[in-house]
């Protein structure tokens, strides 16, 4: 039963993924037939995780629920560590806030060292730092975390790519504070992002790929790179696993990929593309009206940009943001996006009664934005903004 739930792990991250379904099933099969063990309680976990992909989320996360409770029955080892951070990352955020999952990512890297499990400690790593960033925390803070797991987990003396994947989130950290001679590019003292996309590529590493892929589209979304970004659209659609899709990176992934939509569309006229946005938005409003509160944020924010797409009314864009923005409260981040979003929606409506409100926009997303330590894209808004008025 050890061999088959650490077999599945490993079928994972090389994107085997009938391997992973048997696997599992294999062990519930057996666990059901002569008792629970440890790793019973990881493939009710992955069980839930698939039920979730494949649509049936209330009954994956009764699974989800049921391997949290049977896992605290056993030793805290390396099943103990894949239990947690499978269970969290993808089925139990679906039904908790996403923050409230952040302290069992941390425990789960730190069992992961312990018992020598090297791998589940990196997938540990990867939850725990995307989880960070997207929760807005600030980015100064984010920078050293993702600087210290990452020297911990090369003081083990890992060949494979995967060691390196807190590596994303350091850049993309320093890229927004401005430390770093490239803006949307990840490369700089924390990565190479070419060398890093040949090597996950080249090696199949799945969850390496996934994280990639989920940070660059955030980059060309914060930094306006929209060519990039329909590329790291194409390059996840094609090469996702189906098990990765319940994870909750995968959601957060969609957001940035539906406001890069609105915008590309925007700019070409490509209907298409619009089209892609409103069926990301019919997706996270399946989630939201099944009690998935982490999408609401997002949500609302498209909801708005779908908006601001069909008209340029500036009381009705104001309306739209002024909700979402309300919804984002708790997430400086996002709350500072859809602050600048909003004000360079007003700036190109028609509408001259608009131009306090879009200020006032932009003074709220440069002060977002150095809050969350964004040191360079507040100037970049500021100087955005200056044109502007000068104009």
């Amino acid at each position: 039963v050890k061999l088959l739930g650490q077999t599945s792990l490993y079928a994972i991250i090389m994107q085997r993924q009938k391997m992973v379904m048997l696997g599992i099933l294999r062990v519930i099969q057996i666990s059901v037939s002569h008792g629970m063990s440890g790793p019973s309680a990881y493939a009710f976990a992955m069980f839930g995780a698939i039920l979730c992909v494949l649509g049936n989320r209330e009954e994956g996360c009764r699974y989800g629920r049921l391997a949290v409770e049977l896992i605290r029955k056993f030793p805290q080892n390396e099943t103990y560590a894949r239990t947690l951070t499978i269970s969290h990352s993808m089925v139990i955020h679906l039904k908790e806030p996403l923050r409230d999952c952040v302290p069992f990512f941390g425990k789960a890297f730190e069992c992961g060292l312990a018992s020598g499990n090297i791998e589940i400690a990196m997938v540990a790593a990867a939850a725990f730092g995307s989880a960070s960033f997207y929760l807005g925390k600030r980015l100064d803070k984010v920078a050293t975390e993702m600087e210290n797991l990452q020297n911990r987990l090369s003081d083990f003396n890992q060949t494979w790519s995967l060691v390196k994947i807190t590596r994303p989130y350091w850049q993309i950290a320093l890229n927004l504070m401005g430390k770093t001679q490239h803006r949307d590019i990840l490369t700089g003292p924390a990565m190479n992002e070419r060398e890093l996309f040949e090597e996950s590529n080249a090696a199949g590493h799945q969850i390496l790929l996934f994280v990639l892929l989920a940070v660059k589209m955030t980059a060309c979304v914060y930094f306006e790179a929209w060519d990039d970004a329909r590329k790291a659209s194409i390059v996840m659609e094609e090469k996702l696993a189906l098990m990765m899709r319940s994870h909750f990176l995968y959601l957060i992934f969609q957001f940035y990929e539906a406001v890069s939509c609105f915008e590309i569309n925007r700019l070409s006229g490509e209907r298409k593309l619009l089209l892609q946005a409103r069926k990301i938005m019919k997706s996270l409003q399946s989630y939201e009206k099944e009690g998935c509160e982490n999408v609401r944020p997002y949500l609302c924010a498209l909801q708005a940009e779908s908006v601001a797409a069909k008209t340029e009314c500036g009381p009705a864009i104001e309306t739209a943001f002024d909700h979402a923005i309300l919804h984002a409260s708790s997430l400086p981040h996002l709350s500072a996006l859809l602050n600048e979003r909003a004000a360079k929606a007003l700036q190109r409506s028609s509408n001259s009664n608009s131009t306090r409100a879009m200020e006032l926009y932009a003074q709220h997303a440069i002060a977002g934005y150095t809050q969350w330590g964004a040191t360079r894209k507040a100037e970049e808004v500021k100087a955005h903004f200056e044109r502007n008025e000068e104009d």
